[in-house]
């Protein structure tokens, strides 16, 4: 837990509580390179998921801390790793998605904020997610570091 502690930064999302209107998750930003399906079993084994974005705000939240986020694609329709949920919301760049190899995903651009297809072998830094109410009961259960 060593190498994993001193590569990963907790943030507060949105809210700093559950009564926040916005979708109260803790964004936990993982400092190191994977692919998306590495990145995704990392953060299903010491989180719950890969982090997804519901709208502008949040995507300018994580815009403004890490230069990467990743979701997956199926069948030309674009849906986030938490419970494989369709994307209501996207930002991407123009010409985007362009991508079109047999695994496709998207990283977000710091500096733009805009989104860009690339393929999911490809590695990239990630944002992990937990349930707000997961960590407020048990902050040390199921490998989570806190």
């Amino acid at each position: 837990f060593l190498f994993i502690s001193r590569n990963v930064t907790i943030r507060k999302s949105i809210c700093e509580h559950l009564s926040c209107p916005v979708r109260a998750l803790l964004d936990i930003i993982v400092n190191f390179k994977m692919s998306w399906k590495e990145a995704q079993q990392f953060c299903r084994l010491h989180y719950d998921d890969l982090s997804t974005v519901s709208n502008i705000e949040e995507n300018d939240i994580l815009m403004n801390t890490k230069p990467f986020f990743y979701k997956e694609t199926e069948h030309s329709v674009w849906k986030w790793s938490w419970e494989e949920e369709q994307a209501t919301f996207t930002l991407w760049a123009k010409k985007e998605p362009y991508y079109s190899g047999p695994d496709n995903c998207a990283y977000q651009d710091s500096r733009a904020g805009d989104w860009y297809s690339v393929s999911c072998s490809l590695n990239l830094t990630f944002f992990c997610m937990n349930d707000a109410k997961s960590v407020q009961s048990s902050n040390q259960s199921k490998g989570r570091l806190f």
